[in-house]
């Protein structure tokens, strides 16, 4: 994970066209009683990451790249401990 230099915000890493330069603009447009987001063209994550989370809220990240895709799956469905053992694939 990469963090904004100046803003502090979290991206998985830099893409091509991201959205991580716009977040100080982009995620005070988001209601903060939504119960649903759906971040259509969601490329790094750059704003499915940086939501606010709220006890009902649901982010659903979405891309047409399939690798985005699996990468973020991965991330999801890794146990923790993988990460962190000696087997870790990097």
């Amino acid at each position: 994970m990469t963090t904004g230099r100046m803003t502090g915000h979290v991206c998985a890493f830099r893409y091509f066209g991201g959205k991580d330069t716009h977040l100080d603009f982009l995620l005070p447009l988001f209601p903060v009683d939504a119960c649903r987001v759906i971040d259509v063209f969601g490329g790094s994550g750059a704003v499915a990451l940086n939501l606010p989370q709220g006890q009902h809220r649901r982010i659903t990240w979405n891309d047409v790249d399939s690798r985005l895709y699996h990468f973020f799956k991965t991330l999801r469905d890794r146990d923790r401990a993988d990460f962190h053992s000696d087997n870790a694939i990097y």
